[in-house]
Parts: C-alpha cells; sequence; structure tokens
C-alpha cells in the first residue's frame, strides 16, 4: 500500500515550502540568526555604531525586545544606515512578523540596490508574505549580485527562493535552472536535490530523477538525507529502490519511527508482508500514536494469506481479515476520517462480503480525501462486478478532475457513461483516454461502434478515424472491428470502398453473415 500524495498544486506548494525552508525561509536569514549582519562601512556615523553593537549583544543574549529598540534607535540615528535595517528585517523575520521584515529590507535596498544582504532579506520576506512576482525579482537581484561577487553561500540562497516561487508560479523549467545552479554551488544540499528530481520526473525524465537521486545516496549516511532521498523514491511508485534506500537508514537509526514506517510500507508494496508487518509492529510499540503504522500492520496482517492456499481455504482469509480488523477500527476511534484506515477498513468488509458496508466505508474516504485514487478504484470495481455503472458515474463524475492523468478510471468513467445511456459523453471521454493510448485497439473500436450506434455522439469522421486505428493496432482479424469499419465508411458516403473492403475480408472470414448482409445492402 502507497501512501501517494493529493492534488498538482498543492503538491507544487507542499514542495515550494519545503524548498524555501530550506533557503531560510522558515527561520532567520542568512545574514541573521547566530551570524550577525555586517555592519556595512557605508552611510555611519555618530554613536549608531553602539546602539548596533548593543542590539546584537541583546539578540544573542535572547532579548528581543531590547535587541529591536536598540536597532530601531540606530536607525533614528542614522536612517542610511543598512546593517540596521537589514538586522531589523532578520529580527522581525525571526518572530514571524513577515511584513516589519519586509520593510525593513525594502528600507535597505533603497539606500543601497546593490546590497546582496538586503536583497536576499527582502526576496525572502517577499516569499514569507507569497509575494510572488517581488520574491522573484529580488532573488533573481540577489543571486545575480552574489554570483558577481562569488558570494557562492548567498547566491545558493537565493537561488532556492527563485526556486520555491518559479515552482509556484508553473515554471518548471526556470526552477529546474535555479537548481541545477544550486547544485553546482553545492552538490550536499538534499533539498534542492530531491526538488530538482521530483521536477526531472514531471517532465517524463525518470531516468534523470533516478540518476541524481542514487548519486547522492550511494556515499550518503545522514540519515534524515536518505529518508528524504526514500521517500521521494517511494512517491515515485519505486519501492524497491526506496527499500533499499530506506534500509540503510533503519540500520543507522532503527529507532526512527518515520524510516521504520516508510520502509515497512514500501516492503508491503514489495510483498514482503512478514516484513512489513514485523517493521510496523516496532514502530507502534514505540510510538502508540503512529496511526498510519497501524494502518500498513493491518494491510500486511490482511494480505498475509498465502493466495495458494487460501483459494482452497476460505477461513484462512476469514481469519486474516478479522486479524487486520482491530488495526483498521483502532485508527478509526482516533480519527474517523483517516483515508488509509477507511480504504483498509472496506477491504476488510469486502473481503467478508459485507460489500454495502464496505461502499458506504470507501463513500466516507472518498469524501475526506476526495483526490486520492484508492478508494475511487476500489469502490468503483466492486461496482462493476455488480453490473452498477450508473453508481460509477456517480463516484468518477464529480472527481474525474482530480485523476485527469488515471487512464484506467477514465477509461472505467467513460464505458459505464456509455452503459449508462449517456453516449456522447462516454465517447468523448474515451476518446481522451484513446489519444494517450494510441495502440488500444479495443478503446478505438468502442468508440467507433459507439457512433454508429448512436449518431450524433461523435462526428462520423472521428468515428471513420477510430475505427480504422482499431485496424491498424490488432484489430484486422477481428470481425467486430472489420464491420465497424465498413460501417463507418458507409457513413461518410464511401460505399464503394466499404463494398471492396466487406468483399475482401469474406477471403478472411468466409460465408460470415455480418459480412453478407452488408455486402447485400450495398448492391
Amino acid at each position: 500500500m502507497t501512501f501517494r500524495n493529493r492534488t498538482r498544486r498543492s503538491a507544487r506548494l507542499a514542495v515550494a515550502v519545503a524548498l524555501a525552508a530550506g533557503a531560510g525561509l522558515s527561520g532567520i536569514a542568512a545574514c541573521g540568526g547566530s551570524q550577525e549582519p555586517a555592519a556595512s562601512a557605508v552611510f555611519v556615523s555618530g554613536n549608531e555604531d553602539q546602539l548596533y553593537s548593543e542590539g546584537l549583544r541583546a539578540r544573542r543574549a535572547g532579548d528581543l525586545e531590547r535587541a529591536e529598540q536598540a536597532f530601531l534607535e540606530a536607525t533614528q540615528a542614522n536612517p542610511r544606515y543598512i546593517a540596521a535595517w537589514i538586522a531589523l528585517g532578520s529580527l522581525h523575520r525571526s518572530t514571524g512578523r513577515h511584513e516589519d521584515a519586509r520593510d525593513a529590507y525594502a528600507r535597505a535596498v533603497s539606500i543601497q540596490e546593490r546590497n546582496v544582504d538586503a536583497q536576499l532579506g527582502l526576496a525572502q520576506a517577499e516569499a514569507e508574505l507569497q509575494n510572488i512576482e517581488a520574491a522573484n525579482r529580488a532573488a533573481g537581484r540577489a543571486a545575480e549580485l552574489a554570483q558577481a561577487s562569488r558570494l557562492s553561500d548567498v547566491e545558493g540562497e537565493a537561488l532556492r527562493v527563485l526556486a520555491a516561487m518559479q515552482i509556484l508560479t508553473g515554471d518548471s523549467e526556470g526552477a529546474i535552472g535555479s537548481l541545477e545552479r544550486t547544485l553546482q554551488l553545492d552538490s550536499t544540499n538534499v533539498q534542492a536535490r530531491v526538488t530538482l528530481a521530483e521536477l526531472y520526473d514531471a517532465q517524463g525524465r525518470r531516468n534523470d530523477a533516478v540518476r541524481l537521486l542514487s548519486m547522492a545516496a550511494s556515499t550518503m549516511n545522514d540519515v534524515e538525507g536518505l529518508l528524504h532521498i526514500g521517500r521521494t523514491f517511494h512517491s515515485f511508485g519505486m519501492m524497491d529502490r526506496s527499500a533499499e534506500v530506506l534500509g540503510r537508514a533503519y540500520e543507522i537509526d532503527p529507532d526512527h519511527d518515520t524510516v521504520g514506517f516508510l520502509l515497512a510500507s514500501a516492503n508491503l508494496d514489495l510483498g514482503n508482508r512478514d516484513l512489513a508487518v514485523s517493521l510496523a509492529s516496532r514502530v507502534i510499540s514505540r510510538n502508540p500514536d503512529y496511526l498510519d503504522a497501524y494502518v500498513v500492520r493491518g494491510q500486511g496482517t490482511m494480505r498475509r494469506v498465502d493466495t495458494a492456499r487460501a483459494r482452497t481455504e476460505a477461513g484462512a482469509i476469514r481469519e486474516a481479515l478479522n486479524r487486520a480488523r482491530p488495526d483498521a477500527e483502532f485508527v478509526l476511534s482516533r480519527d474517523p476520517e483517516h483515508y488509509g484506515a477507511l480504504v483498509l477498513l472496506g477491504q476488510i468488509q469486502h473481503g467478508l462480503g459485507e460489500t454495502d458496508e464496505a461502499l458506504a466505508t470507501w463513500q466516507t474516504a472518498l469524501t475526506s480525501a476526495p483526490g486520492r485514487r484508492t478508494a475511487a478504484a476500489l469502490a468503483t470495481e466492486a461496482e462493476l462486478a455488480r453490473g452498477n455503472h450508473e453508481a460509477v458515474v456517480a463516484i468518477l463524475e464529480p472527481r474525474i478532475e482530480h485523476f485527469s492523468r488515471d487512464l484506467e478510471l477514465r477509461e472505467r468513467l467513460g464505458r459505464s457513461l456509455i452503459e449508462s445511456g449517456r453516449y456522447a459523453d462516454g465517447a468523448a471521454t474515451l476518446t481522451t483516454v484513446a489519444e494517450e493510448r494510441r495502440t488500444d485497439a479495443e478503446l478505438h473500436h468502442l468508440v467507433a461502434r459507439t457512433a454508429l450506434d448512436h449518431p450524433g455522439t461523435v462526428s462520423s469522421e472521428q468515428a471513420l478515424a477510430h475505427a480504422q486505428e482499431a485496424i491498424a493496432h490488432g484489430g484486422n482479424m477481428r470481425i467486430a472491428y472489420r464491420v465497424a469499419l465498413i460501417d463507418a465508411l458507409r457513413a461518410n458516403g464511401r460505399a464503394s470502398e466499404a463494398l471492396r473492403y466487406a468483399t475482401d475480408s469474406l477471403r478472411d472470414f468466409p460465408e460470415n453473415p455480418q459480412l453478407l448482409d452488408r455486402i447485400e445492402e450495398m448492391r
């Protein structure tokens, strides 16, 4: 069982937030925190130096109120004191006062536009306020200034902010360029490497993504870094790679609950059920509140029965299902909308023959997480087994935007729409699937046949194109496919071609009544 992610927009946001956090967006700026902003030699006079130094001492001592007062007094004594403005911005960011931080950094930039610390701080503050365009501008300028000054650390910080904003705006190419440059500056940055791998994968560059992650994992001995890479392989569905990387992290720290849980989940998908149960049980023994671990253990327990033995021993199946049930029910007693537990309970109920109860449970899961696939797939599979196409439509149609890339569920919807009498909607849905599965002869034939049997569903030209695709991709020796092409040719006013094709087809299907009937009709 995998625990995959949500909608594309929320996924982009999560990646951007993580990347930005790696650039210091949830803490203190690179020039702040335990490091002190370097006092600029320009625009300094009077006692502002003493006030600035006092502010730094107060901040180191944890007296943030006095530090703020001292920095403010320094800027009042000399409104063009850049270091004090930057220190004030850093202080505000550390306490979550992002608008005040933005204003302080903006003041520093207005005094000296080429000050790299000021531009970087402004970029970080604007990013925290989700002012994407402003953050983009400041981050780009900070990276440019840092590169010119050969300040690689600062350039890397700026590029990570820039990449985070590019991800939020959907500028994948820009983000890839920013992250590739980031890794040139610091090849050990795991967050940048993982985010770049995810962007590669989204572009269909899976090999590049795997190479990037494997290169880092091969020499890494840091548990958190290995966890990050293993989790990314997990999200790719590459459970063998995930288990390999997470296994190394587990050897280093077998008491790391997240590592243990994800390793259990990966092994469950790989069919190593006993190991998955053992790993999940260890996590639970250490952390009884780790609800996802109960779901993995329950899934492993449910699937433990040997398939060959279970075919003849129905009692073994029931025993495994009933042993898995307490884990699902315990999680739901703590969190009634826990998606994984609802999916598991529905599977148990369905396996025990409680189909109506299972469908109700999966419906709850669909309501709590409309964009996740497993409950939709299980529920529609159960409804199809009962021949209830209207129910399949009711489940999938309101949620199909969440499954825009899921060809299997889109095909189920299309077929069920046709079976429910909504021929045009069904043919339109299947056409979009056929565009991506161009070699699926059965799919092309279904669209063509639906259009021919229900005129107006799609154009006669489209029906002919689908009928020709069905023949081209392996349907030449299927009489139904040949008949559909004959009918499509006739529907397009090409009766002479249809007659010739039907006559030629008699050589492969002698005395076929469908061919003979159509030849008779056309003569």
